[in-house]
């Protein structure tokens, strides 16, 4: 958890609070909040931090109840967190702009790592996601409770929940997506599914389900990879450089044979401390849906050079 994260759950622990809760109450013990119309491009404003002056909390009337939520978060974030100071303009979204995310990056990140963790307390989301046991509706529950709009919800979320492997897709009306979550034990490479038609065509042999969902007026495909683990039983009596040479023959892919053991061996190494079919099924995990090598991923003999190659390389670590 980061130093400013830690902030905003110090303050929740201070006054004994978990969603939902008033957060316009709590902001005004640190500050005087006010909503009006600006002029200006710009979510909301800390004035007098650090000062001698009561603080100020200055918040876009303009914008829609989830960011209003969220940006009142942020400023108290920037009176909260000890090292911002004097008067902060802030722009939640200063990624869309360029110059802005150059000139405000650290202080509006802190800011924005703040207000996630006290709109959405990672213990809390862990506890609404175990209790629904359900993504869909945990997202549901979280957004209700907290005010917080879709993108943070699904940000703050899959930045907490590790051990589920999970890959949720933003849908264009094209089929193609916009943006991309994943959990860190879902495969690595489903950013690389970028171009793809993602509803006509399933990028990932490994997933044990998928489904085509409304969140809110936007749309996603979601994956569902689960942590079931099935021995590979040895069944080619030839070396694994055989068998990726059959392969790659058969694939017409014999220029990847460098790539494909090197992205073996750095999958091996991150897993080399887990048991054989555990760090078998997480090495395939690691070219599920890699640009350029599906053929091969779904290769009959696929699964037997990845048996293989794991136990070499296991015998080596010995």
């Amino acid at each position: 958890m980061m130093p400013e994260e830690k902030h905003a759950r110090r303050l929740l622990d201070r006054h004994k609070l978990e969603p939902p809760y008033d957060l316009k109450k709590l902001a005004s013990l640190y500050a005087d909040v006010e909503y009006r119309y600006f002029p200006i491009n710009a979510d909301g404003i800390a004035i007098n931090i650090d000062s001698a002056s009561r603080p100020q909390i200055l918040i876009n009337s303009y914008n829609s109840k989830p960011r209003q939520q969220f940006t009142l978060a942020h400023e108290l974030g920037h009176i909260i967190i000890p090292w911002h100071t004097g008067t902060i303009i802030s722009h939640t979204n200063t990624e869309s702009n360029p110059r802005l995310y150059w000139e405000y990056r650290a202080l509006e990140a802190e800011a924005n790592r703040f207000a996630a963790e006290l709109l959405m307390p990672s213990l809390w989301v862990e506890k609404v996601y175990a209790t629904t046991d359900n993504f869909c509706l945990s997202i549901e529950s979280i957004q209700k409770t907290s005010g917080a709009s879709t993108d943070a919800v699904l940000i703050k979320f899959f930045n907490t929940i590790h051990d589920d492997g999970i890959v949720c897709a933003e849908l264009n009306d094209a089929g193609f997506y916009d943006k991309i979550y994943k959990t860190s034990s879902a495969p690595s490479n489903a950013y690389d599914i970028k171009g793809n038609d993602i509803i006509r065509n399933d990028p990932f042999s490994t997933s044990s389900n998928s489904e085509i969902v409304l969140i809110g007026y936007k749309k996603y495909r979601i994956w569902y990879f689960t942590n079931i683990h099935h021995d590979i039983v040895e069944t080619d009596s030839r070396t694994w450089r055989e068998l990726l040479d059959e392969i790659l023959y058969d694939t017409k892919l014999v220029d990847k044979k460098l790539s494909i053991n090197s992205i073996l061996a750095s999958a091996f190494d991150k897993n080399k401390n887990d048991v054989e079919s555990v760090a078998v099924e997480k090495i395939l995990s690691a070219f599920d849906g890699r640009s350029g090598l599906s053929s091969v991923h779904a290769h009959p003999l696929f699964k037997q050079y990845v048996l293989k190659r794991t136990k070499e390389l296991a015998a080596r670590k010995k």
